[in-house]
């Protein structure tokens, strides 16, 4: 189990597969972002890297269809 909590969970989603490498394939490894706070704010940079980040789980990933439609419904998956 690799576990994080706040940035922590998003590289434990982000590396599950590099972690998953690590092991011989009859491992069952499972990968869980336990907590995490990130503020949708722009950066110095002028834009929302989070939100850029957080698009790329999202879309790799394909949770589009698996999030909750009471968040979906009014807001972006990536959101």
């Amino acid at each position: 189990l690799l576990n994080g909590c706040s940035a922590g969970g998003l590289s434990a989603i982000l590396r599950c597969d590099d972690f998953n490498n690590l092991f011989p394939p009859t491992t069952k490894v499972k990968c869980m972002s336990d907590a995490g706070f990130f503020l949708d704010a722009v950066d110095v940079s002028g834009g929302h890297s989070l939100r850029r980040i957080y698009s790329g789980v999202v879309n790799t990933q394909g949770l589009q269809n698996t999030l909750p439609r009471t968040c979906t419904s009014h807001i972006k998956p990536t959101l």
